[in-house]
C-alpha cells in the first residue's frame, strides 16, 4: 500500500497554541506585509483583536514582524501594553 503523502507527524499548523520566538507562522503573509507597510507610513500601529487570535505570534514568529523589520536593518523596539493596563513610566518617558 503506498504511503499517504499528506500524512505526517509534523503539522505546521499549531492551532490554538501560541507561537514562540524562533518558530514560524503560516498563513499570515498578507497580514505581515500589510502591517509592514502601515508601520513604514505611520511608525505606530495598534493591533486590536480578541485574545488568542495570534497578534503576538504574528509579531514574534521567526518570519513575523520583528524579523521582517530586522532583516531590513531597522532597529526594532517592541513595547507590549495590554489595554486594561496602565503604560509603565519607563515606556511613556521613552516616547517623549
Amino acid at each position: 500500500m503506498p504511503k499517504n503523502p499528506f500524512s505526517s507527524n509534523k503539522n505546521p499548523f499549531n492551532g490554538p497554541e501560541p507561537i514562540r520566538k524562533g518558530e514560524k507562522i503560516f498563513g499570515r503573509d498578507n497580514e505581515i506585509k500589510e502591517i509592514y507597510r502601515k508601520l513604514l507610513n505611520n511608525r505606530t500601529l495598534l493591533l486590536f483583536s480578541p485574545s488568542g487570535s495570534g497578534k503576538t505570534s504574528m509579531v514574534e514568529a521567526e518570519n513575523g514582524m520583528i524579523s521582517t523589520f530586522a532583516d531590513r536593518k531597522f532597529n526594532v523596539k517592541l513595547n507590549v501594553v495590554r489595554i486594561h493596563e496602565i503604560v509603565p513610566d519607563k515606556y511613556a518617558e521613552e516616547d517623549k
